[in-house]
């Protein structure tokens, strides 16, 4: 008889507590759910309820928060777009101009590159908020690693990259034939913040090399 009595609350407390560990395990799953709060367990099912609903108002007060931030970044980059894209036109002429000296052109060619660093700048802070929150959608295709990264390069030198920088690729055979997949555009834009910051952040000179090396089933970026 007492080890019936003692089988019957064993699966009574087993019946019970097998709610609050699926609640358990539906919190660690981010699922917020409401346990019954009965039985032998009934005050640690009280208690892990309130947990989850704390937990989903913070939740929501997050999404809140990120939204109110996305949505930020979106008009300040709209309002930015329009002056900086005058900005951009006049400083483009006036860069031309053969009726300003060597000097004012020179000042002119200035504010525009700084004018495309900001405009950059922006196109970075959308990529990255999106990024952040999937919203982002990724373009897989083939692509060379070489052959982007001499892409790259090659469009900071049409820009007219000034000559007290030197850019140097790096690679043998085995880099030279790689073929990957992978979100190329990216890829490039990452390439270009490095090579880019390596030139803002060194303003006398630079000398900036680019290795591309495999080891094992891996290619080395440095």
């Amino acid at each position: 008889l007492l080890l019936l009595v003692a089988f019957w609350l064993a699966f009574r407390f087993y019946r019970s507590l097998k709610p609050v560990a699926e609640g358990i395990d539906a919190l660690a799953e981010r699922e917020y759910t409401v346990v019954p709060e009965r039985g032998v367990t009934k005050e640690l099912a009280q208690k892990l309820n309130k947990a989850s609903h704390i937990l989903q108002i913070q939740e929501e007060k997050l999404q809140q928060r990120d939204d109110a931030r996305t949505t930020w970044i979106a008009g300040v980059s709209h309002d930015i777009r329009t002056p900086l894209a005058l900005i951009l036109g006049i400083s483009d002429e006036l860069s031309a101009d053969p009726g300003l000296n060597e000097s004012q052109r020179r000042s002119a060619e200035h504010i525009k590159n700084q004018s495309l660093q900001i405009r950059q700048l922006i196109a970075d802070l959308n990529l990255t908020s999106k990024l952040e929150y999937n919203a982002q959608p990724l373009r897989i295709s083939p692509y060379g690693p070489a052959a982007l990264v001499r892409e790259v390069v090659t469009e900071y030198y049409n820009r007219g990259v000034d000559e007290t920088y030197s850019i140097q690729i790096h690679r043998g055979p085995k880099e030279e034939e790689l073929r990957l997949e992978g979100d190329t555009a990216l890829l490039k834009r990452a390439l270009q913040n490095v090579i880019g910051n390596s030139i803002r952040h060194n303003p006398l000179e630079a000398e900036i090399d680019i290795c591309l090396k495999t080891e094992k089933d891996m290619l080395i970026w440095d």
